[in-house]
């Protein structure tokens, strides 16, 4: 874009006298001025009436306006952009169908969509399943133990005394063991608290 400079003051040979040669207008000198008029006006885009007021000007590959048809282009329409507010902004519609109790995933690839737990529901989350240990998880392996009889002063076990109030009856020596076991445990949980702070925002797009 060329703006136009006058090259000569022709008023200035008003004021001269007649006969001064300097009173004279060259053809040069008009040549010059209207060089530079076409050129200033091969370079100035074509001015354009806006459907609206307020519309933005858009200028085209020749170089001429056009009327945008709308009252900003700081977007291209159909753009979706994040909003921390609950209305969407002048010339934007806010999305919600879809949208609602979701987190955001960042992608290097083609966006989709996935998961079945709402944000709200994951993140409030204040303690784990409840789970009962089965024996294989319990980490305490099958096992017996050992049972050795008190014997008495002659190296002979006694079993107990019978209900009736009788002796003692002479077993003999002998050891035993008690059966297998493996350890079990009731259901529990575990604290862990997900109740992460957050902000809410809007998906909004570009009208």
């Amino acid at each position: 874009m060329t703006d136009f400079a006058r090259n000569y003051d022709f008023s200035v040979k008003d004021g001269l006298s007649s006969g001064n040669a300097n009173k004279l207008i060259k053809g040069s000198e008009v040549d010059a001025e209207f060089d530079d008029i076409v050129t200033m006006s091969a370079t100035k885009a074509d001015k354009v009436v806006p459907s609206a007021a307020g519309n933005v000007a858009l200028l085209d590959a020749a170089g001429n306006l056009s009327d945008s048809g709308s009252t900003s282009l700081s977007f291209v329409a159909g753009t979706k952009m994040l909003f921390q507010q609950t209305a969407a902004p002048t010339g934007w519609t806010k999305v919600t169908a879809s949208v609602d109790d979701k987190a955001l995933r960042v992608v290097s690839g083609s966006v989709s969509s996935g998961g079945s737990v709402a944000f709200s529901t994951a993140f409030g989350t204040t303690a784990t399943d409840s789970h009962t240990l089965s024996a294989a998880e319990s980490g305490l392996p099958a096992h017996t133990h050992q049972i050795t009889p008190k014997y008495n002063g002659g190296g002979v076990a006694l079993l107990p005394t019978g209900s009736d109030g009788s002796a003692g009856v002479n077993a003999g020596a002998f050891t035993t063991t008690s059966n297998s076991t493996q350890n079990a445990s009731s259901g529990h949980t575990h604290g862990i608290d997900l109740r992460v702070t957050y902000l809410d925002v809007i998906i909004a797009t570009k009208d």
